[in-house]
């Protein structure tokens, strides 16, 4: 098992200082997918036209894994 981190950054920083043990990056990943759709149907009605949402998924050592993102842009 290892630990990762799931941060976000959108109109403010949440660094996640508890983490989530979970066997591979693979189940990281999932995790990452479904905890953002989560925080993003939360958060729907804050984040306004322009604004971008990012989610980074870390290490212990603080090595990003991967960048979940999402930009809302209009006419």
């Amino acid at each position: 098992m290892a630990r990762f981190y799931f941060h976000v950054f959108s109109g403010r920083t949440v660094i996640d200082t508890t983490g989530i043990d979970l066997p591979d990056a693979a189940l990281a990943r999932e995790e990452a997918v479904r905890l953002a759709g989560t925080l993003l149907k939360e958060e729907a009605s804050t984040i306004a036209l322009g604004q971008s949402w990012e989610m980074s998924v870390t290490e212990g050592d603080g090595r990003v894994l991967f960048r979940l993102s999402v930009s809302v842009s209009g006419s």
